[in-house]
Formats: structure tokens, C-alpha cells, sequence
């Protein structure tokens, strides 16, 4: 388990100088779709043969969708959804991601850590 932490860790410290993803919301901020781009300025989706979206559920939950060779991608499809406000206070799902997390709850095939990579904080 720490092994592949340390390897996710490795990856985006070594690519992520070169490696990222832009939000393009559409007009709303109900859509976004999710490009793979390198070196800043090149879109690689289409090396890839796949590409995400994420679109508004409600008021605090989003579906992520990846889609490779234009078919849904299981794996790579998951919600998302606010477990604080804008101000730092805790939302209804604050709870259950916190329980998700003490019970080592799986999710896709995986056990959620306590302390999860977030792009930026290497």
C-alpha cells in the first residue's frame, strides 16, 4: 500500500513540471471538460485516445467521467462531492467521508488514505 503511494508521489513529482490538467467550464460552470496538456501549451488527448468531463450533479455532488477510445471508462469514472463551504465549514458528506476513511471503506478496488495527493502540494 505504501509502495504505491510512494510511486503516485514519485510520478507527479517528476511529471508534474511538465504534465497538467485544465478546467474549460462552459458557460454556467455545469460542465467542464478536463484537458491533458504538456508542457503547458499542448493538448494530448487525442495520444492518449481519451478524455474527461466533469458536469454537476447538484448543488454539492459531480460526476467525473473518463472516456477512452469514446467509450465510458469504469476505473477512470467516480463522483465527487463538496465535503466543505466556501468559509471551511464541514457540508453533510464531511461525515461520511471521515467514517469512509476510519473504516478503511473500498472504493473502485481501493482502500482511501488518510493522506491523499492533491496536485500543487508536492
Amino acid at each position: 500500500d505504501s509502495c504505491v503511494g510512494w510511486a503516485f508521489y514519485l510520478f507527479f513529482a517528476f511529471v508534474n513540471p511538465i504534465y497538467s490538467l485544465q478546467v474549460r467550464w462552459e458557460e454556467g460552470y455545469q460542465k467542464a471538460y478536463l484537458p491533458s496538456i504538456l508542457f503547458g501549451c499542448f493538448n494530448i488527448d487525442w495520444l492518449t485516445c481519451s478524455a474527461m468531463y466533469i458536469e454537476q450533479i447538484d448543488e454539492n455532488e459531480f460526476a467525473r467521467t473518463t472516456y477512452v477510445l469514446g467509450r465510458p471508462f469504469k476505473h477512470g469514472s467516480y463522483s465527487l462531492k463538496k465535503v466543505v463551504d466556501k468559509d471551511g465549514r464541514p457540508l453533510p458528506a464531511f461525515d461520511d467521508m471521515i467514517l469512509s476513511l476510519k473504516e478503511k471503506r473500498v472504493v473502485q478496488g481501493y482502500v482511501k488514505p488518510w493522506g491523499q495527493l492533491v496536485r500543487g502540494n508536492l
